[in-house]
């Protein structure tokens, strides 16, 4: 998923991504704002601390098998990208 979304150019935007390896090759991809958690529950509750539902929409780029939803109230675009 990360080089499609570097290809958007939208390296000024937060990323948040699960795990430290993926949060890494986010950085080197040449995102500037890039906060991590452990799983995506984490990263979801993460979310939900520091995003309002007045930030807009989030693109949440996905796998195919997910357990965890994002948290109510918030603006989210789900697409499966692998």
């Amino acid at each position: 998923a990360l080089p499609a979304l570097a290809e958007t150019g939208a390296f000024h935007l937060p990323l948040f991504a699960v795990g430290e390896e993926t949060a890494r090759l986010a950085r080197e991809a040449g995102f500037r704002d890039v906060r991590a958690a452990p799983d995506a529950a984490a990263l979801f509750a993460r979310m939900d601390r520091e995003l309002l539902p007045a930030s807009g929409a989030l693109l949440y780029a996905r796998g195919h098998d997910v357990t965890e939803a994002p948290p109510p109230g918030l603006n989210v675009q789900d697409v499966e990208v692998y």
